[in-house]
């Protein structure tokens, strides 16, 4: 987005949108952590393969073996993300996944650096500075009211995936468009989420189905806000 006039205004927005992700999935209890994952991707694909769904389907035909076999990797790697994140966050405090899920920047410059050599310009590395830091005065507080070191410990997971994902999602830039992208991917990582309910128990009062009606509303203004508007707009 760099030098492109106005490239600023979907940050702002996105970052806007991801603010409301913890919020909403704590509203959202007694579901499953899981389930909260699974319905985000879901209605999240489905909202956005309804605007272009047969532009989607020639996206997909086009497709070479190689790319849709990144597209699931992607998706994969964004149902480990999701489900790690909001496993996380039942396990720990609110401020703490808060804090720790701001890492996100920090496991993509990371990535980047790793797999494609990209080195992190100078503000950048003040950054990895600054973000590392915070990680490490969130984790001394660990085993204080809500906050879990386990919990910490999932969000870091879900960080790190989203580096990698990140990544992945880089190698399928030209290969469709983002509008057709976004849907694809959130598609294949809610048939992975999906794969996993019927091994889940209800454990500790998480609720797999049915669930309560306000509970169904925070999965879908989770799949609308920091879902569709958030994570979209970071791959346009």
């Amino acid at each position: 987005m760099r030098g492109r006039p106005g490239a600023l205004w979907p940050v702002l927005v996105a970052s806007a949108a991801f603010a409301a992700s913890s919020p909403l999935a704590r509203m959202a209890r007694p579901a499953h952590p899981i389930v909260i994952a699974f319905g985000r991707v879901a209605i999240a694909a489905l909202v956005l393969a309804a605007l272009d769904p047969r532009g989607l389907y020639l996206s997909v035909r086009a497709l070479s073996l190689a790319d849709r076999l990144r597209v699931a990797l992607a998706g994969a790697l964004l149902a480990g993300h999701f489900g790690l994140f909001q496993w996380g966050l039942d396990e720990t405090s609110l401020p703490a996944a808060v804090a720790l899920v701001s890492l996100e920047p920090l496991a993509v410059v990371l990535t980047a650096w790793g797999l494609f050599g990209i080195a992190p310009r100078r503000t950048e590395g003040w950054g990895v500075v600054v973000a590392t830091g915070g990680a490490v005065v969130v984790s001394r507080s660990a085993g204080q009211g809500e906050h879990r070191l386990f919990g910490d410990a999932l969000v870091l997971g879900a960080v790190v995936l989203f580096g990698f994902y990140i990544a992945s999602a880089r190698r399928l830039r030209d290969a469709l468009p983002a509008r057709h992208y976004a849907p694809l991917v959130y598609g294949v990582a809610a048939v992975a989420l999906g794969m996993t309910i019927p091994f889940l128990s209800e454990r500790d009062g998480a609720q797999i189905w049915p669930l309560p009606l306000h509970a169904v509303g925070m999965i879908a203004a989770i799949a609308l806000v920091p879902t569709v508007v958030g994570h979209t707009l970071i791959q346009i």
